[in-house]
C-alpha cells in the first residue's frame, strides 16, 4: 500500500525531482566558481613572506663526583645558570680500563633536581667513562669524559667569574675553586679558552682557591667563547677539568657634534664617529633620531665618520642623538650623547622673504609652463654632489710654481678621503710620479719638469677624476679640492632621480627606504617586481658589505633609463 502511495504521490508530482535535479546541476558549478573566485582574490591581495625562525638553546654542562669507596658516581646536568635539569634523558658508556674488561651502555634519566647516580662494579680500580645529553629545544647538547681511578681522591673544579667579559677591561678577577677528600692545597691549575690556548696558570692555595687577576684582552677575541679549568693527577689526586660559557665584549663609542657652518638659522650641521680600542668602525648604519625620532640613517666612511644635515626645522628647542644597533655577537649597542638645538625664530622679515621666494617660485614655474608644451616631471629637492675640482686663485703677482698641494674629500659628506691615490703622467709615454693623501686628506707632489701633464685622483670605493695640469702654475694648484664620488653613491644617485620625479613630495625620500619607495611609488607605473627588483639590486650595491662594481652600477643605471623611455612613451 505504500509503494501504491508513493507511486501516486510521483504521479501526482511529474517535475519535482527533475526540478530538484536540475538546480543541483546548475548549483555545483556555481560553488564551485566561488570558491575559486574566493581564492584568486586572497592570492591577489596577500603577499606571502617567509620569516626566519629563531631557535635560543642554553648552555649545558656535567657535574661529576666520583665515591670510589661506595663504588659508584654521582653526578648532575645543570645549565649556564647552575639549576638542575630534571626528567631528561642522558646516556653512558663505561669502559673497565684495569683490570679490562668489557664496555656496557646504560640509559637514565635525571632526577628532578638534575641529580642522577651510577653503580659501578667492585673490584675494578680504573675506569673510563663517557656521559652524553642530546640536548633539546631549550637546551643545547653536552658531553663529558672522565678517567676515574679508585686509587686517587676525586676532584672538583669550579670557576667563579662574570659572564661577560670586556676585553677592554685592564683587570678581570677570577677565582677557581677546588674540592677533594685528599686536599686541594698545591693543585696546578691551567686556564684555557675553548680553542686550547693557554691564558693563566696558578696554584691553588690551603683555603681551596686560586685567584687570578688577568687583562681583559687575554681572554681571547670578541664573542661567545668558553674558560677550562684543568688540574693534572698526582700521586693522591685525580685529573679534573670543569668549563664554564663566557660572553667577550669589546664596546663601541659612540660621538656626535653639531658643526657650526653656514648662516641659516633653521639648518643643523652634524658629525660624528663610530670606533671601539681596536680603531674606527666603517660601513656601519647609525640611526639620527631628533626628539626621539628616526629622523635619517647614515653609513660610516673612512676613519668611522659621518655627516648629516637637519633643514628646515621649526622654531624652538630640539634634542638629538645618534643610535648604533649591533648585529654581532659581543658588540653591544651604542648610543651618543645628546646634543640640544634651539632654533630662533626669523620673525616678520624672515616671513615676508619666504612668501616672496615662494611667488617668485611661482612666476618662474609658470613661465616655464608656457614656453614648454610638454614639461618634463622634476623635483624640486637638490640634485646629488657629482665629482668635481675647485681650483684656487690665479695671480700673475704669485711667483710660478712646480708644486702641486691640495685637499682629496667625499664630495656628499665632505669628510677627507685617506690615502687616496694620485699620480701625474706627461704624455702617454711619460713615468707617472705617484703619490698619496695623508689621513687628513691632503696631498702634495712636485713636477718633474714644465709643460702639461695628466692627473689622476682615485681611492678605493671611489669613482677617479681625471683632469689636465699646466706646469708651473701661479697658484691655482696651490689649494686645490678634489671632490671624489664613492661608487655607493653612483648606484644610488640615478633612483634617487626617478624616484623623486615621481613622488608627490620631495621631501618623502628622506624618510622612505628604496624598497618603499618601489612598493608604493614605482611599481604602479613600472610594475611591482620590476621595482622591487631594482631596489633591491640599489639596497645591496649602496649598503652592502664591498662596494659594488662597475657593472653592478650599469646594470642599475641600465634598467633605470628603460623606466624612462616607458616614461617618455607614456607621456
Amino acid at each position: 500500500m505504500r509503494r501504491l502511495l508513493n507511486r501516486r504521490t510521483k504521479a501526482k508530482n511529474p517535475n519535482k525531482d527533475r526540478t530538484q535535479r536540475s538546480s543541483c546541476d546548475w548549483l555545483s558549478p556555481c560553488v564551485l566558481i566561488l570558491f575559486a573566485l574566493v581564492g584568486w582574490s586572497a592570492t591577489r591581495s596577500t603577499r606571502c613572506v617567509a620569516q626566519p625562525v629563531v631557535h635560543v638553546q642554553a648552555e649545558t654542562r656535567f657535574e661529576l663526583l666520583y665515591q670510589h669507596q661506595e663504588d659508584r658516581v654521582e653526578g648532575a646536568l645543570r645549565d649556564d645558570l647552575g639549576q638542575g635539569l630534571g626528567d631528561r634523558p642522558i646516556r653512558i658508556a663505561i669502559q673497565a680500563v684495569e683490570p679490562r674488561g668489557n664496555s656496557r651502555t646504560q640509559r637514565l634519566v635525571t632526577m628532578a633536581d638534575g641529580t642522577f647516580t651510577l653503580a659501578l662494579r667492585p673490584g675494578v680500580q680504573r675506569w673510563r667513562i663517557r656521559i652524553e645529553f642530546s640536548g633539546d629545544s631549550l637546551y643545547a647538547p653536552v658531553r663529558a669524559e672522565r678517567e676515574l681511578n679508585s686509587r686517587l681522591a676525586d676532584v672538583q673544579l669550579r670557576i667563579d667569574i662574570d659572564e661577560s667579559i670586556d676585553l677592554d677591561a685592564d683587570s678581570i678577577g677570577i677565582v677557581i675553586a677546588a674540592a677533594s677528600a685528599a686536599g686541594t692545597a698545591g693543585l696546578q691549575i691551567t686556564l684555557s679558552d675553548e680553542f686550547g690556548r693557554e691564558f693563566g696558570n696558578g696554584t691553588i692555595g690551603a683555603g681551596g682557591t686560586l685567584g687570578l687577576s688577568l687583562p681583559g684582552d687575554s681572554f681571547g677575541g670578541m664573542g661567545p667563547g668558553r674558560i677550562r679549568a684543568e688540574s693534572l693527577a698526582d700521586e693522591t689526586r685525580s685529573s679534573s677539568r670543569s668549563e664554564r660559557p663566557i660572553l667577550r665584549i669589546r664596546r663601541a663609542g659612540l660621538l656626535l657634534e653639531r658643526t657650526e657652518r653656514g648662516l641659516s638659522s633653521d639648518a643643523v650641521h652634524l658629525h660624528g664617529r663610530l670606533s671601539d680600542s681596536d680603531g674606527p668602525l666603517t660601513n656601519r648604519a647609525i640611526d639620527i633620531y631628533r626628539d626621539e625620532d628616526l629622523a635619517f640613517t647614515v653609513l660610516t666612511g673612512e676613519g668611522g665618520r659621518f655627516l648629516w644635515s637637519a633643514t628646515d626645522l621649526n622654531p624652538g628647542p630640539h634634542r638629538f642623538h645618534a643610535s648604533f644597533q649591533s648585529d654581532t655577537p659581543g658588540r653591544p649597542d651604542a648610543r651618543s650623547e645628546s646634543v640640544d638645538v634651539l632654533i630662533q625664530d626669523g620673525g616678520l622679515l624672515r616671513q615676508v622673504l619666504y612668501l616672496f621666494a615662494l611667488l617668485l617660485a611661482a612666476l618662474v614655474a609658470w613661465g616655464v609652463r608656457r614656453s614648454v608644451s610638454r614639461p618634463a616631471l622634476s623635483s624640486s629637492a637638490p640634485p646629488p654632489a657629482a665629482p668635481r675640482l675647485q681650483l684656487g686663485k690665479s695671480s700673475i703677482r704669485q711667483r710660478s710654481s712646480m708644486v702641486v698641494t691640495g685637499r682629496i674629500q667625499d664630495c656628499d659628506s665632505g669628510l677627507p678621503i685617506a690615502e687616496a691615490a694620485l699620480s701625474l703622467k706627461m704624455g702617454a709615454d711619460g713615468d707617472p710620479l705617484p703619490g698619496s693623501s695623508d689621513e687628513d686628506g691632503h696631498f702634495r707632489f712636485t713636477g718633474s719638469q714644465p709643460g702639461v701633464f695628466l692627473a689622476r685622483f682615485s681611492a678605493s670605493g671611489y669613482e677617479p677624476l681625471l683632469t689636465e695640469i699646466t706646469l708651473p702654475h701661479r697658484g691655482e694648484w696651490s689649494t686645490a679640492l678634489v671632490s671624489l664620488r664613492s661608487l655607493r653613491q653612483a648606484a644610488l644617485a640615478p633612483y634617487r632621480e626617478i624616484a623623486r620625479d615621481h613622488l608627490s613630495r620631495p621631501a618623502a625620500w628622506n624618510v622612505k627606504t628604496n624598497l618603499e619607495v618601489a612598493d608604493a611609488t614605482l611599481g604602479p607605473i613600472f610594475g611591482e617586481t620590476r621595482s622591487e627588483d631594482l631596489a633591491g639590486l640599489v639596497d645591496n650595491a649602496v649598503y652592502g658589505p664591498e662596494p659594488p662594481t662597475h657593472h653592478e652600477i650599469g646594470v642599475i643605471q641600465e634598467r633605470i633609463e628603460e623606466m624612462r623611455g616607458q616614461d617618455e612613451k607614456a607621456r
